[in-house]
């Protein structure tokens, strides 16, 4: 049985439990199975483990149950707005109203009949009539857009992949309601560091009037342009002070604004913005699943922590057991082993697998035939540069190539060593020109585009994307089955983390080998596609994000 679910907010503004826990509100909670609407939580115990539970933002109502209720649904999930990105991922918006009106709901304007800024008595969310007409129409939409995208599923063969996402969903889901221990006092300590380095620099600028901001890039082109520096401007005719203009120019002054914004991002970002959303010295993350084509998660602080080079910001993420660890398990050659896969299942040729899988050094063999490269890590990156999809204006504006020297790297790489590439650029191109999108062929998921470059890596991107949700999906289910305290936290780009619990690094460590080594295993069980590549990985451990130490 297909049951609709849908939960809203009930009661007045400021009710206590709202300033607890960005999900513990008051759930009005509606349901439907075609037939009966139910207003109760209890049905939710009614219904087979079979029967599929669909939903709009489904995630979020999820861990609204897991918050209020300790409930959890142990069938299959499906996400109307999730499955609207797979079959429509070019769409701006996946609301639920826009999605009413691209599926042709009867109603799609029923959110007016809602107002929701309402000042008088009753707010919409204490009138239960209102309410209940509010939450009859999210139900009978749901469940009028889920009914239309069954037959373009199966049209496009989409159906794995949207049980991926569904298992996925209440995995995360769980993982978002742990949230993350943050050690408030560093990040405090972090602040005042930044707040003195910020005075230091502003020292050092010029002293004007008390109306010129540092912070404006008007302000700071028209000043430089002043001094008699040479800036390119924008279209509407204003310097560019971009900050990757500014790291070209050599003036102290525009050295300095470098290090002021970069100090500010910092503070006013990953400190005090940061803070800010802290409950109880936990961040509870909010993985987007409809942001990125790729099928990438977005986050708003999660996925854009800086990188080590930049800042120790990392060092706040911490383990919320007591004399607890993080380990973080990444994939080894991931993007470089997805091109090959893609390579040897699309052209069926395999000798950039082979030499992979057999731990030749490309790189050593590059800066071998072409030994202007100098060094090792030049001809790392003119190598990666090509193989996603580099050409010649790419190596010799960023990478120094003189035209010939380009030309000759091409087609040393791309024709004599590994012709697979160029097949495999090919494909892509005709796809992209022909069709205007490019299809995974493991997963069927597609990507609108005209860009070629974005045809080559968008099915790699995307592969790479659905492996880490499997891995989390395995992971975060064994250490519920092993009753483990230890448990996932947190995915980064390629990574997840595991906070683990005093003693339980071991286990954890079991886990992390049984379900990274089956991966082939469990991608076979969603795609019935067998792998053709092996895929390494590593794990780190560490008292916090920023510290992290290899486990050999």
């Amino acid at each position: 049985m297909i049951v609709t679910f849908d939960a809203e907010t009930y009661g007045s503004p400021g009710f206590e439990f709202q300033q607890k826990h960005p999900d513990w509100k008051n759930l009005f909670i509606g349901w439907w199975d075609g037939r009966d609407f139910l207003y109760d939580i209890e049905p939710l115990f009614c219904w087979g483990s079979e029967d599929i539970l669909v939903g709009a933002n489904a995630k979020y109502d999820l861990r609204c149950l897991k918050q209020q209720r300790n409930c959890s649904w142990e069938g299959p999930i499906r996400d109307v707005q999730v499955q609207a990105h797979l079959l429509h991922e070019e769409l701006s918006s996946y609301h639920l109203e826009d999605l009413a009106k691209l599926y042709g709901y009867s109603h799609p304007n029923y959110k007016k009949l809602v107002n929701f800024k309402a000042k008088k008595e009753p707010y919409y969310y204490e009138d239960i009539p209102t309410l209940t007409l509010y939450n009859c129409h999210d139900l009978r939409a749901t469940r009028h857009i889920f009914d239309k995208q069954v037959p373009q599923i199966a049209q496009r063969g989409l159906q794995p992949l949207v049980n991926l996402m569904g298992d996925f969903i209440k995995e995360l889901a769980d993982v978002e309601t742990k949230g993350l221990q943050i050690d408030t006092e560093f990040l405090e300590e972090k602040g005042e560091q930044l707040r003195e380095q910020k005075a230091q620099i502003l020292q050092q600028l010029p002293d004007l009037t008390e109306d010129f901001n540092w912070d404006s890039p008007v302000q700071v082109g028209e000043w430089l342009h002043k001094q008699k520096v040479k800036l390119p401007k924008t279209a509407s005719g204003q310097y560019q002070t971009t900050t990757g203009v500014l790291e070209k120019i050599e003036h102290p002054v525009a050295k300095l604004v470098v290090e002021l914004r970069e100090v500010n991002k910092q503070l006013g970002t990953y400190v005090e913005g940061f803070l800010a959303t802290l409950i109880d010295g936990k961040y509870y993350p909010d993985y987007k699943l409809t942001s990125t084509v790729t099928g990438r998660l977005s986050e708003k602080f999660i996925q854009v922590m800086p990188r080590k080079e930049t800042s120790d910001f990392k060092r706040c993420v911490v383990s919320k057991f007591p004399g607890g660890i993080l380990l973080g398990v990444d994939w080894s050659q991931l993007e470089a082993r997805l091109m090959a896969e893609m390579c040897w299942f699309l052209t069926g040729k395999h000798q950039f697998a082979d030499d992979l899988e057999s731990g030749k050094d490309i790189h050593a063999e590059t800066l071998a035939r072409f030994p202007f490269l100098k060094e090792r890590v030049r001809s790392k990156n003119a190598n990666f540069s090509v193989i996603f999809g580099g050409k010649g204006y790419t190596l010799v504006n960023d990478y120094g190539f003189t035209k010939e020297q380009a030309d000759e790297f091409l087609k040393d790489l791309t024709v004599t060593r590994y012709p697979e590439f160029q097949e495999y650029f090919k494909i892509m191109e005709e796809s992209c020109w022909n069709k205007g999108y490019v299809t995974n062929p493991y997963t069927k998921r597609r990507r609108h585009t005209n860009n070629y470059n974005q045809s080559y890596n968008s099915p790699i991107q995307g592969l790479g994307t659905d492996f880490n949700k499997i891995i989390l999906i395995k992971s975060n289910h064994v250490c519920h089955q092993l009753r483990l305290k230890s448990h996932v936290v947190a995915e980064i780009h390629d990574e997840v983390v595991f906070d683990v619990y005093p003693g339980d690094l071991e286990q954890v460590r079991r886990v992390v080998y049984g379900v990274y080594e089956n991966l082939p295993l469990w991608f076979h069980e969603y795609f019935g596609v067998e792998l053709k590549m092996n895929y390494g990985f590593e794990m780190k451990i560490g008292k916090n994000l920023f510290d992290m130490e290899k486990v050999v």
